[in-house]
């Protein structure tokens, strides 16, 4: 580690075969944070504090890897809840913190749709396993564009796979 600047430099290639060379997005997202108003129904009250953030804007994701690349569009309108960060874990940084607010955007949505996405670049995707590592490197990816450290963004990206691979294990149940 004394020789080189980066430490962190084995612990990609331990984890994660291929590598993310570059996450852009396109134009730069806009958020809103949804408030719960009084006029609000009942279930757009639990709507919105289940999903606070919005995007204004539709947004292109482009993602180049070591062997291919592959892109998306999120869609204005979008809604997701920030990044899952257990209460335990809040010394790492909350949910609602702005660092992780575009990296939680992008990864929810590769998550939540992620059997379109899977089935639009089967050719690209051996296995569901290897798209849920790519999602946890692209999460990496823009934390450290938020302006996380490597070390940081390294620990976040890795705790996001092992979490899909284990205890969200289940949902990744893509039928091939």
């Amino acid at each position: 580690c004394a020789e080189k600047p980066d430490c962190t430099e084995g612990v990609e290639k331990m984890f994660w075969k291929n590598k993310v060379r570059e996450v852009s997005l396109d134009p730069s997202p806009h958020v809103h944070i949804r408030v719960i108003d009084d006029e609000d129904t009942l279930l757009t009250k639990h709507e919105k504090a289940d999903k606070p953030f919005k995007l204004l804007n539709d947004v292109s994701l482009r993602v180049n890897t070591d062997e291919y690349f592959f892109g998306v569009t999120i869609p204005r309108g979008y809604t997701w809840n920030g990044a899952d960060i257990p209460a335990p874990c809040w010394w790492f940084g909350s949910s609602k913190d702005n660092e992780f607010l575009i990296p939680s955007l992008v990864h929810d949505y590769l998550l939540e749709y992620k059997t379109d996405i899977f089935e639009r670049y089967s050719f690209l995707f051996e296995t569901p396993e290897e798209y849920r590592r790519i999602t946890s490197l692209v999460f990496r990816e823009l934390c450290k564009q938020a302006g996380i450290s490597t070390l940081k963004a390294n620990i976040a990206g890795f705790c996001v796979d092992i979490y899909q691979g284990t205890v969200n294990r289940g949902a990744w149940n893509i039928e091939q």
